[in-house]
This record gives C-alpha cells, sequence and structure tokens, in this order.
C-alpha cells in the first residue's frame, strides 16, 4: 500500500508546525529567564504547552535554525522576529548574524 503524497506532506507540515511552536515557547522561556538570546548548544529546555511537557533540545535546535530558516514560512519568520523583538534581542544565534531574513538592532 502507498500512501498519497499530500497526506504525508500535510503530516510532515503539522509535525513542523508543532515542532516550531515548542522551540519559540523553549527559545521564549528560556530568554525570559536567562536574560540573553545566547543558548549553550547542549541546552535542553523543559517547557509545558497545553499540559503536555516538552523537552526541546533548544541549544541544537538555535544552532541548527541559522542553516534552516529559508524553510521557515513567512508567517513563521514574522512571529519568529517579533518574538525575538518582543524580548529585546539583538544579534543572536536563532536568526544569524545578518542577511536579508535575519534580525539584527543596532
Amino acid at each position: 500500500m502507498t500512501t498519497s503524497g499530500a497526506g504525508s506532506r500535510e503530516g510532515r507540515n503539522r509535525e513542523g508546525t508543532e515542532a516550531f511552536r515548542r522551540g519559540l515557547a523553549a527559545f521564549t522561556q528560556y530568554v525570559q529567564r536567562e536574560q540573553r538570546t545566547v543558548v549553550p548548544r547542549q541546552h535542553t529546555e523543559q517547557i509545558t504547552i497545553d499540559g503536555h511537557d516538552h523537552d526541546v533540545r533548544l541549544g541544537v535546535r538555535v544552532s541548527n535554525q541559522k542553516p534552516r530558516r529559508d524553510r521557515l514560512s513567512s508567517a513563521q519568520l514574522t512571529q519568529l522576529t517579533e518574538s525575538v523583538h518582543d524580548l529585546g534581542g539583538g544579534r543572536h544565534r536563532f536568526h544569524g548574524s545578518g542577511g536579508t531574513r535575519g534580525c539584527t538592532s543596532p
């Protein structure tokens, strides 16, 4: 039996959206607690979303985000940028160190 390409694509998109949501929540929680946007690569952040606990490998996620940021939807990129600005972040590892899609503050 083969699976429909559209169905499996929708499943991946949903999983990606949930992973993005967990990552953003973990990053927000970390920055609010630590008052900085640089996350050590080995750091794991524990978060609770909708009553479920999650361990997010935040350091790895942040480190991998720079080369993968072009895969974010425009809505995700906007949400990430606004969250970082709301948290008082300037240059940070979640977006990289500049470029047209990066988030930098003067």
